[in-house]
């Protein structure tokens, strides 16, 4: 009887061994899963973040374009008057030699 007692004592402590190690491996695996939804978390926003990132970037490179053309066609309609303003110079200087040629033809 003593023994079956000792062996009935020695399963319930095995038993309790064996519940607290269920309860603590459940514990951690809860402790787990809770830092893999963090991690997975962090993941989602830090990919976030860098398409944030990228549509800004996206977005200054279509103005600088948008600034890039806009200040060729200035450069353009500065050289159109510029061309302009030379034809009227070169012009102008035809009259007035002409005009000159003449009036010392006349002369």
């Amino acid at each position: 009887i003593l023994r079956c007692l000792e062996i009935l004592q020695a399963v319930r402590l095995t038993k309790t061994v064996v519940l607290r190690s269920l309860v603590y491996v459940l514990r951690v695996r809860v402790t787990v899963t809770r830092l893999i939804v963090l991690l997975k978390d962090k993941v989602v926003n830090i990919a976030k973040i860098e398409e944030n990132k990228r549509f800004e970037l996206k977005k200054q490179a279509a103005s600088w374009e948008e600034a890039r053309i806009q200040c060729r066609l200035e450069m353009g309609q500065l050289a159109q008057i510029h061309s302009s303003q030379q034809n009227m110079a070169i012009q102008n200087l035809h009259n007035v030699l002409e005009f000159c040629l003449f009036f010392w033809l006349d002369i």
